[in-house]
């Protein structure tokens, strides 16, 4: 199928999942341990990276690192998100410090990410209970309609505004700062919020501690420059950043917003490059990964065809740059009916 359908009955979780699962081979759900032998080189590669910024002392330099910084940055954070969804390994004595120093170095606090992301996101996608999802007309206030004006892509503001590409990191901020906002409060920004016991507060204080020490060995590292840090962090994040939201934005921000969850017309799967493909772990195959979270991603092109034979008019599959395009014709805020605006043009 080559746009999107969301005229079409809500189907479960569970019922996708008891129709696909048994066309996939077993060893498509055991985890793939191997990738921690990226995920210690990329990390390396960093560290490298960082350190080299100390040989140079011209913009053109720092450039060519902040990329490189960039890359393996973005690298970390795909395989961080398989290793929290229990792809990579499943033993939480092994798994949790990996999450913290590899969610760290990208500025997120690991059991934050978990409850928003694993546990609220996945659970609720495209409705209301989503924290990923857009605003609606509801919600709107002086806050977030400056948030969507400079955040979001949408057919009211300024088109093709790069800041948009940034939007990964007031999210991850906006969520931090909702952890500790007391009972179930949250900032306006905030489009829903999961309820946070006193031991995940402690936890998420704990790493955010990783993350700014993380910050301060950055610092060190190249040089303790102030020029040099900056291209080696804050704007290395805003290029690791633009990556992540291509996809984030693409894969969720084109498909209905429904009372219930359906993942297969709840997510986009958009067609990239083979080279992308390849070194962001599949992550453009993003139905797949919500209707098998745990899956090791190497098999996402074969489940692929699978959903494409079983769901043609379910399964929503674009090129990324005709999905890009889309983007910028949504409304600045949605209702739920008004969510229908992504039908695909004829």
């Amino acid at each position: 199928m080559n746009g999107i359908n969301n005229n079409l009955p809500l189907k479960p979780h569970g019922e996708y999942v008891r129709e696909v699962k048994n066309l996939l081979p077993p060893k498509a759900f055991a985890p793939a341990p191997q990738k921690l032998f990226f995920l210690g080189a990329y990390f390396l590669l960093l560290m490298i990276t960082y350190f080299l910024f100390r040989y140079y002392n011209n913009i053109v330099g720092y450039l060519l690192l902040s990329f490189l910084a960039t890359h393996c940055l973005s690298c970390i954070g795909f395989l961080a998100h398989e290793l929290s969804h229990h792809a990579i390994v499943r033993n939480k004595r092994i798994r949790y410090p990996l999450e913290v120093i590899a969610w760290g170095i990208n500025l997120i606090p690991a059991t934050m990410w978990d409850k928003v992301h694993n546990h609220t996101h996945h659970t609720h996608t495209n409705t209301p209970e989503d924290p990923d999802r857009l605003y609606f007309v509801a919600e709107k206030t002086k806050s977030t309609s400056l948030y969507t004006k400079i955040f979001y892509a949408h057919k009211k503001g300024v088109r093709w505004n790069p800041v948009v590409l940034s939007h990964f990191i007031p999210y991850i901020f906006r969520n931090i700062l909702s952890v500790f906002y007391p009972k179930n409060n949250k900032p306006s920004i905030v489009p829903f919020k999961p309820k946070y016991s006193r031991e995940q507060k402690r936890l998420i204080t704990a790493e955010l501690v990783v993350v700014i020490l993380f910050q301060a060995g950055i610092f060190y590292l190249v040089g303790k420059s102030m020029l040099a840090y900056f291209f080696a962090g804050p704007l290395s994040y805003v290029f690791t950043s633009a990556i992540f939201n291509v996809y984030i934005y693409t894969n969720h921000f084109l498909n209905t917003v429904n009372d219930e969850h359906d993942p297969v017309l709840g997510t986009t799967t958009v067609e990239v490059p083979a080279i992308l493909n390849k070194l962001h772990f599949n992550f453009a195959y993003h139905t797949e990964h919500h209707l098998f979270p745990s899956m090791n991603s190497k098999y996402f092109p074969e489940l692929s065809r699978i959903l494409r034979e079983k769901y043609p008019e379910r399964y929503n599959y674009l090129m990324l740059g005709d999905a890009w395009k889309r983007i910028w014709n949504n409304d600045d805020f949605i209702t739920m009916d008004e969510a229908k605006q992504f039908v695909p043009e004829t």
